[in-house]
């Protein structure tokens, strides 16, 4: 069952989540916080991944995931 998202766009989050944050790991404090940030959220984008991509998600987790990439993927475009 295919619920709009696989392990490419885990690994391009991923990927563009560590991009960020190697920009800004030599920028002035409130930079490095922003930077702080998305690190966690490259973390938990792995453990995502790692957690997910064996398995069919029921309807409550495809939801859950669903809401969430709204949130992370409309910050990551902003930065």
């Amino acid at each position: 069952m295919s619920f709009g998202f696989n392990v490419g766009d885990f690994i391009a989050a991923i990927e563009l989540a560590n991009k960020i944050r190697k920009e800004f790991v030599d920028a002035p404090s409130q930079l490095k916080v922003i930077s702080n940030e998305i690190r966690s959220l490259s973390i938990v984008l792995q453990d995502a991944d790692v957690a997910f991509s064996n398995q069919e998600l029921n309807s409550d987790q495809k939801k859950d995931l669903e809401d969430s990439e709204k949130g992370w993927g409309s910050i990551l475009e902003d930065l």
